[in-house]
């Protein structure tokens, strides 16, 4: 009875591992993907944060996108794992301070520097804040928790990618709506 239970938090555990893994490199994958291919859009985004001297903010765009870029490699790769997790949960708890510092200023209107696709990111509001605790929570049990040797089958592996892959659709709902809060009018055929 006890190994049984020891089984299912084990299975449990793996599946979490490898959800905070496949979540974490899409995560930090589209993020510097979006961020290098828009890297003075992101350099302004930091800008209007307000909260680094006028010189900084390039080499902070620079250095945010090359830590985003080791996330995803050390999660990628077996002996990193842990150190790439707790990378992307302490870079996630600053970027969600430094929005609480922003809001707390009272300063509408700065975009969030969240993700760059083109045209402008979502404004931050404590919406994108949650969103970033959220994804740290996912992260967390790589950080945390090494994964046991032979622990990986078939069905832990589908459930890791399934679960890492509607936590973050979800936080793509919560950027997309974040967005829309702050759109005044929407043209339907021609009229607003």
């Amino acid at each position: 009875m006890v190994s049984e239970a020891a089984a299912a938090l084990a299975g449990i555990a793996a599946t979490l591992i490898v959800a905070a893994r496949v979540f974490g490199i899409l995560l930090f994958g589209a993020s510097a993907a979006g961020k290098v291919t828009h890297i003075r859009d992101f350099t302004d985004a930091i800008a209007g944060y307000g909260l680094l001297p006028a010189g900084a903010h390039r080499a902070a765009a620079l250095a945010i996108v090359a830590c985003e870029v080791a996330v995803v490699a050390a999660l990628a790769a077996g002996p990193f794992v842990r150190a790439g997790a707790l990378l992307a949960v302490v870079m996630l708890l600053v970027f969600a301070l430094a929005m609480a510092v922003v809001l707390r200023r009272g300063d509408a209107g700065v975009d969030c520097g969240c993700f760059f696709g083109g045209g402008r990111g979502a404004r931050i509001d404590r919406s994108l804040i949650g969103r970033n605790l959220f994804f740290t929570a996912i992260i967390l049990p790589a950080a945390l928790w090494p994964l046991q040797p032979g622990a990986l089958t078939a069905m832990i592996l589908i459930d890791g990618f399934g679960f890492a892959c509607a936590c973050f659709l979800l936080g793509e709902l919560v950027g997309q709506l974040a967005r829309l809060r702050h759109v005044r009018t929407i043209s339907i055929g021609g009229r607003p």
